[in-house]
């Protein structure tokens, strides 16, 4: 958008509203310092400023990108629908407070089983995606009330309305949180560490070092608290 021509769609830019507020465009902020304190229970607990990084990703076919976040701004800059400005304003996340030892072996643990369990890898599969998990529970729901086809539809709209505001909300935390995604903790937490885990399509569980761990699904390109699948099962008061 900061392009005379040949702009980029949706992304980020500086911002200064009819109020005077401003946004700058998202910059990562480097982690430093070394994360290899798997073990050390005091660090484990206190270490809070771990930062969201962006992953190097293929395509499996000699391709290779470099995440940027996807759409920081939109808390900040996007139209409400549903909650009044003040409302808006008056909700914050509760501060994140994670032992990132314990939460890497959770993954561990998890993505052991899942790596034999085809029936884990279904449910990944159709919960990963909104339309085929919310959509279905909302016509199913709508059917088992007795709905009109236009009661249908404005439970439709107070529903994507509340999905919507609940989106800017948790975008808007994801960047003043800021915090960094599981597979990043496991690659640096676990890096010289030997874990046995999931170890990708068709090859089940293998023992391999925490850096060449990678998660079933695509990590996306976003900072990971709060969650936005959590914000969608929930959606604020006021949505």
């Amino acid at each position: 958008l900061y392009n005379t021509y040949n702009s980029y769609p949706y992304s980020d830019f500086d911002y200064v509203d009819a109020q005077g507020n401003s946004y700058s465009r998202y910059k990562p902020n480097p982690n430093t310092g070394s994360k290899n304190f798997y073990g050390d229970d005091d660090k484990c607990r206190t270490q809070k400023n771990w930062n969201w990084e962006p992953l190097m990703e293929s395509d499996g076919r000699g391709y290779f990108t470099r995440q940027e976040h996807v759409t920081p701004h939109c808390g900040f800059t996007g139209r409400l629908y549903g909650l009044s400005e003040a409302e808006y304003e008056s909700f914050s996340s509760p501060w994140p407070d994670y032992d990132y030892c314990f939460e890497s072996n959770f993954v561990l643990d998890k993505t052991e089983v899942l790596a034999t369990s085809d029936l884990q890898k279904m449910e990944v599969e159709l919960f990963d995606s909104k339309f085929t998990s919310l959509l279905p529970l909302q016509i199913q729901w709508s059917i088992k009330s007795g709905f009109s086809e236009f009661e249908f539809w404005y439970y439709d709209m107070a529903l994507v309305i509340a999905m919507y505001d609940a989106t800017m909300l948790v975008w808007r935390d994801k960047i003043l949180f800021n915090r960094i995604r599981p597979t990043t903790v496991m690659q640096e937490l676990r890096g010289e560490s030997t874990v046995s885990s999931y170890a990708g399509p068709g090859e089940g569980v293998k023992t391999m070092l925490g850096k060449d761990w990678n998660p079933y699904k695509r990590t996306m390109p976003h900072a990971e608290y709060p969650s936005g699948s959590a914000f969608f099962f929930a959606p604020p008061p006021g949505g």
